[in-house]
């Protein structure tokens, strides 16, 4: 016992001796209450601990009171995340020129299956379409601008390429009908295009792309000839094309007069065979004939380019 009950104790002795007999001891009546007060804690946790023992094997033994959870999968869960959508590869030339390497599949709202050749501006794109017109040997190279996935659509900027065509018949009296440009966007946001396909009859041939006034390349040197990535016709025809967009800035590409100039920007096109030969719209090309378009350093270098992917000049 603690000192307080020593002292309960001894005080419950004085007054015993002082009253009347009872028929209990009262010493024995607070070991008693002790006891009982033990007994009625360890019943209570006891209780608890059957209660928690009850609960689980009524969990155990009871399983249609509650519904079972489903069992998580055990293979990948699916990502809800759609799909990235494939992007076109576009390569920049220069800081205000940029060509397609290789064009990536969309499908319009109708379901027709559209190629963009990641050049755009003021939400206008150059596509590819999927439904060439055939006739005989020739086919058009389906070229188209506008927004696939929009009401307006787009407009047909179709080519003509003749798969068995011969350079004879593309001389200077008709010229080379495989090849095009454009304009994308509006003043302020626009680009200007050049596009088409490699002749027939110069299978795996180089393409270059030559300026009179040039561009600047990264580091400010003007260059009067860059090289063309081309890539397969995706609609089917057999072709191999190329498409180049350029800043309205340079004089070349619109056809315009820069200042301190005294005649009009012009660009061609040049095809390197891989025998060597060489081709510009119907003529063949040589150093001489090159200096009629050109001033006479950019002469050195163009011919210097073109010699170093492999033509004969």
């Amino acid at each position: 016992m603690n000192r307080t009950a020593d002292e309960l104790a001894d005080a419950l002795h004085r007054a015993a001796s002082r009253a009347p007999h009872m028929s209990l001891d009262p010493v024995e009546t607070v070991r008693l209450g002790r006891r009982r007060s033990r007994t009625r804690r360890a019943g209570v946790l006891g209780g608890a601990a059957v209660l928690v023992v009850a609960v689980a094997v009524g969990a155990t033994a009871l399983p249609d009171r509650a519904p079972a959870l489903p069992a998580a999968p055990t293979g990948p869960v699916p990502s809800s995340t759609a799909a990235p959508q494939p992007t076109p590869d576009v390569v920049a030339l220069a800081p205000t020129l940029r060509a397609t390497r290789s064009p990536a599949a969309t499908t319009a709202p109708d379901g027709t299956t559209w190629w963009l050749t990641g050049l755009s501006a003021s939400g206008e794109h150059l596509v590819v379409g999927d439904e060439p017109v055939r006739w005989g040997t020739r086919t058009s190279v389906p070229f188209a601008a506008g927004d696939p996935g929009s009401d307006a659509g787009v407009a047909s900027l179709e080519l003509e390429w003749d798969a068995q065509a011969d350079v004879r018949d593309h001389g200077p009296g008709n010229g080379y009908p495989s090849q095009a440009s454009t304009s994308l966007g509006v003043p302020g946001d626009a680009l200007e295009i050049t596009m088409g396909a490699v002749p027939a009859w110069m299978p795996g041939a180089r393409v270059a792309l030559t300026f009179s006034y040039g561009v600047p390349d990264a580091g400010g040197e003007v260059r009067h000839v860059v090289e063309l990535p081309t890539f397969p016709d995706p609609s089917g025809t057999g072709a191999q094309l190329y498409a180049v967009a350029g800043d309205p800035s340079l004089p070349d590409l619109t056809g315009t007069v820069p200042r301190g100039g005294s005649v009009s920007g012009a660009s061609w096109v040049v095809f390197v065979g891989a025998d060597g030969s060489t081709y510009v719209n119907g003529l063949p090309v040589t150093p001489g004939q090159l200096g009629v378009w050109l001033g006479g350093p950019a002469v050195d270098e163009v011919v210097a380019e073109l010699r170093a992917m492999g033509a004969a000049l």
